[in-house]
């Protein structure tokens, strides 16, 4: 019996079994992506509020092995909060790093030459 659907937000009549796998699996990429991006930018946001206040105070800071360690306790937890394999998030997140690092070093440069 193949009964006519239509699926809220989606706007999908009749998905295919496969259709709702491929919209499962790339949203749960998207949502595992974007929860590592906000959780790397608070990282960031942390690390630099650390900092001037180890400039301000001399209050001790991380050492940067212990923020590679949050971060990847980041990355595990949402692995796992999402039953994704931490190797496929693992992925993402090097390629998280990779393009938030290199915005904010440009960011960063642009701020200097205009300063």
């Amino acid at each position: 019996m193949n009964r006519k659907t239509e699926n809220g937000l989606l706007g999908l009549t009749n998905p295919s079994e496969h259709d709702l796998e491929v919209f499962v699996s790339e949203a749960k990429r998207l949502l595992v992506e974007s929860e590592l991006e906000a959780r790397w930018m608070a990282l960031m946001i942390d690390q630099m509020t650390e900092e001037k206040e180890f400039r301000r105070s001399g209050k001790p800071k991380r050492r940067p092995e212990e923020w590679r360690k949050l971060w990847f306790e980041h990355v595990n937890a949402v692995a796992t909060a999402h039953k994704m394999d931490l190797n496929v998030a693992g992925e993402i997140a090097r390629r998280i790093e990779a393009v938030l690092q290199h915005d904010f070093n440009l960011q960063f440069r642009k701020e200097r030459e205009t300063s």
